[in-house]
């Protein structure tokens, strides 16, 4: 038997919510000046 259980993450640290965004946990609503190099790089 398989569960799909919801999840979901509360952050409020912007630099939190950026690595989990980049781990990979989600999508993330930031300041663009904070991932700006991501952003440039391509990460």
């Amino acid at each position: 038997m398989a569960v799909n259980i919801p999840t979901r993450i509360v952050l409020s640290e912007m630099r939190a919510i950026h690595q989990a965004a980049r781990s990979g946990i989600g999508l993330a609503f930031i300041s663009e000046w904070l991932i700006s190099e991501d952003l440039a790089s391509g990460k």
